[in-house]
């Protein structure tokens, strides 16, 4: 039996500490390892594997899609189509791209096959476009479905490789897997070893120490109860034990010395009493750093649980991503109205100072007219340097407050009205969806102004048609009541037939103007002298002037000026621009027309000395309805209608008018050019009609007032006449009297003069002169008069004039007393 060597405490210490410091260090070295080896394949697994696997799929998809927008490219031609071909072959080509700059290492092998397989699949995909974007003719379904099935055996093959390729990808990310597993399991059993390992050593040294020092301590214990009693035999006994040469244990030692340190016993007693205590101490800081170790360890494992879970939410996540990515630009993309996304920029106070384009689509650009390019990453105020500062405050609340608003506003930046819906889609930001209403804008502004015009007509017109009703009916009431054949009687005929005439005027100006406005004016041009014409119809309108004490000066040349033109149409213009300078000219004014040749064109100047024009009036003038003068008052009169007819006649003669003014008091002088046409002299002016022959005339008329004045003036002429209150009175006595000529009225109750006209002819009056006595005179009205039978058309009021030219056979379906 081996004797334990005679060691000291110390050196029984030294071993067992040494031995647990080196097996410390064993399971420090053998940890480190195995997390460095963990780590690496980690790093191989996330660095080189996954970049492979997802490089590889998202060229998977990308060569579907390829595949899908080629065919359909090939039976369609649609350059829509076209252009998503060219999106997903360039999309093909990144993908090609990504997995090829993957990283090379263990298990990249199948990478160059596949993209081997890749290329000949897209040049297919290529070739099969560009033979489907030759010319004409396109190719045929079976050529479309030949390339095809090349192009899906190749698509096939690339993609059976591709997968290949991501299935060897995901077996090394598995093997890697496991390997990691493996790892982090020898490390549980390394360190698990080693700390058993420890404690055994510890423990071994423990005992060694503890079976080295009681002997000598229990006879210290007893020598020191001896010393105690006052023994001093066992103190003795201590200081010389048994045994050859000194011994190696320190107790011992301390017994043979305990003699000599009996003061000093109580001090090294304590002191190995703190020894004990440190040792405990270490073992349990031993025990606490194995308990960590182990915590480690859990927590890896279930990092590495957590690292597997948010891989696989990442992938689903990404998938998600992109469909709802590909959803949004598509929609983005293709919104006719205008979209935007904007970040706020707000002053050191928090107020809205500026907001800076985020992203805009191809509807903003249109829109607003800002390239999409110089809009975004840049601040507003840069953009459209005129911005309004209430634009950067409205969306400056819906960045703030989350509240959406919706408005419309002139942006004056940009000169458009725009309808716009702002929210807030996220913090700091807010997005804007807006409509261009700036048509609608001018639309409803036209209507009120339409609206105000025809208020202000309406109350025109009525002011103008009682201005002469009121002496009409004033010279009545003289006429009844004074003495036949006296002076009053004459002076109310006078006031009577002027106001008439002033009625005729303005309801004759109504319907001219409606006539132009609705293209339904008829010129009957001829060879005619505008000199002539100008002179003519100043003598007409000299006696006008000079009952308003206004002078009248013509200055035109010595030579005709000749034109193809309406002569009565003429007349009116130069008529209408006499009568406008003569209500506007004060008594002592003056009037001057002019009639030149200019550049191949005539002009006619109308100048005179009176109220002038103010420019806000001048630039509407010509518009029907508008006068210099609106006041109340309104004492020049009219309707406001005889500068539009001067502007719309001269224009369907392919002429111009226009005014001017030094503003007002300084007087105006009105322009007309009119196309000069060279010719023959002008025939002459025809001599005056003799009155017609003596007719029976047959007047069908339902109102009483209208048809005796009417039955009056024809008898005054001579004629014979009888009257018809209906249109069936008017066919029982056209039977029986067999006029020359019946005036039938259009609007007649029960049966229409239109009708009475087919049954007149119709029951043997073909020889009778049928004329329609009517208020509308358009073209229509003439048209439907001559397919019901009438010769000739007379517009109410008609003049005895025009009923004598009429009834002597010189007015054949013609509208007479009003231009047609």
């Amino acid at each position: 039996m081996l004797r334990r060597p005679d060691l000291s405490v110390g050196a029984w210490l030294s071993l067992g500490f040494g031995a647990a410091a080196l097996l410390m260090a064993g399971v420090v070295a053998v940890a480190v390892g195995l997390l460095g080896r963990i780590e690496r394949a980690e790093r191989r697994q996330m660095e080189l594997i996954r970049p492979r696997a997802v490089a590889a799929a998202a060229l998977q998809e990308q060569l579907l899609r390829l595949g899908i927008a080629a065919r359909t490219y090939a039976l369609t031609r649609d350059e829509r189509h076209h252009a998503a071909f060219r999106e997903a072959l360039a999309r093909a080509r990144s993908g090609e791209a990504a997995l090829e700059a993957t990283p090379d290492g263990e298990g990249h092998a199948g990478r160059a096959e596949a993209l081997a397989l890749v290329a000949p699949y897209r040049d297919a995909a290529e070739a099969l476009v560009a033979a489907a974007s030759a010319a004409p003719p396109p190719p045929s379904t079976a050529e479309v479905l030949a390339a095809e099935i090349t192009l899906t055996e190749r698509r096939e093959a690339a993609l059976a490789k591709l997968a290949a390729y991501v299935a060897a990808q995901e077996g090394a990310s598995r093997a890697a897997t496991a390997e990691i597993l493996s790892l982090q399991g020898r490390s549980r059993r390394s360190v698990l070893a080693v700390a058993a390992a420890m404690l055994a050593a510890l423990g071994a040294t423990a005992l060694l120490v503890v079976r080295g020092v009681r002997g000598p301590a229990l006879a210290l214990v007893q020598a020191s109860r001896r010393l105690a009693a006052g023994d001093h035999l066992g103190a003795a006994v201590l200081a010389t034990p048994p045994g050859v040469g000194p011994p190696r244990n320190e107790l011992r030692q301390l017994g043979r010395a305990f003699g000599r340190m009996a003061l000093d016993l109580g001090e090294r007693e304590r002191r190995i009493v703190d020894q004990g205590a440190e040792l405990h101490a270490q073992h349990d800081e031993l025990q606490v750093q194995h308990e960590e170790l182990q915590a480690q360890q859990r927590e890896l494992q279930s990092q590495s649980d957590e690292l597997r879970a948010q891989d696989e939410r990442l992938r689903d996540a990404l998938g998600r991503l992109r469909e709802s990515e590909a959803r949004y630009r598509k929609l983005f993309e293709n919104l006719s109205e205008g979209f935007a996304v904007h970040e706020m920029v707000w002053d050191e106070a928090g107020n809205p100072a500026d907001y800076r384009f985020v992203e805009v689509n191809p509807a903003f650009e249109r829109l607003t007219g800002v390239p999409r390019a110089r809009a975004v990453g840049r601040r507003v105020t840069e953009v459209l340097p005129g911005v309004e500062k209430e634009w950067i405050e409205r969306y400056g609340a819906v960045a703030k407050t989350g509240a959406p608003a919706r408005f419309e506003s002139f942006a004056a930046a940009i000169g458009r009205w725009f309808e716009v819906v702002a929210f807030r889609p996220e913090p700091n930001h807010f997005a804007v969806l807006f409509f261009d209403v700036t048509d609608r804008h001018a639309a409803e502004q036209a209507l009120r102004e339409a609206d105000r015009r025809k208020d202000e007509f309406l109350a025109v017109l009525s002011h103008e048609l009682r201005n002469p009703l009121a002496p009409i009916v004033s010279g009545l009431e003289v006429i009844r009541r004074a003495p036949p054949g006296s002076g009053a009687v004459a002076r109310a005929r006078a006031v009577v037939d002027r106001q008439v005439r002033q009625l005729v005027r303005l309801v004759d100006d109504l319907l001219d103007v409606t006539r132009i406005t609705r293209g339904k004016v008829s010129l009957r041009r001829a060879r005619v002298d505008l000199v002539a014409l100008v002179r003519h119809v100043c003598e007409d309108n000299a006696a006008m002037l000079a009952d308003r004490d206004v002078a009248l000066e013509v200055r035109v040349p010595d030579r005709p000026l000749w034109l193809d033109a309406d002569p009565a149409r003429i007349s009116q213009i130069v008529g209408n621009l006499l009568h406008n300078a003569g209500k506007f000219t004060p008594s002592g004014g003056r009037v001057t027309v002019t009639a030149e040749e200019r550049g191949g064109r005539a002009v006619v100047r109308v100048r005179d000395t009176g109220a002038g024009i103010a420019p806000a009036v001048l630039a509407r003038l010509f518009q029907p309805f508008v006068q210099a003068d609106d006041s109340l008052a309104r004492s020049a009169g009219g309707l406001g209608l005889g500068l539009a007819l001067v502007r719309g006649l001269a224009e369907l003669h392919g002429g111009t008018a226009r005014a001017e003014s030094a503003g007002e008091g300084k007087g105006a002088e009105f322009t007309v050019e009119l196309p000069l046409r060279p010719g023959a002299a002008a025939a002459a002016r025809a001599a005056p009609a003799e009155a017609g022959p003596r007719r029976r005339v047959l007047v069908v008329e339902d109102q009483d007032d209208a048809a005796e004045s009417l039955a009056d003036v024809l008898r005054l002429a001579g004629h014979e006449v009888e009257v018809a209150r209906d249109g069936a009175d008017g066919i029982r006595r056209a039977k029986t009297s067999r006029p020359d000529a019946v005036l039938c009225d259009i609007g007649l109750p029960g049966m229409d003069g239109y009708e009475v006209a087919r049954r007149l002819r119709a029951d043997g009056h073909a020889g009778t002169l049928l004329v329609a006595l009517t208020g509308y005179a358009l073209p229509e009205d003439l048209r439907r008069a001559r397919e019901a039978g009438f010769d000739a058309h007379l517009t109410k009021p008609a003049s005895p004039e025009d009923l004598e030219a009429v009834l002597a056979g010189r007015e054949r379906l013609e509208s007479a007393g009003a231009p047609a």
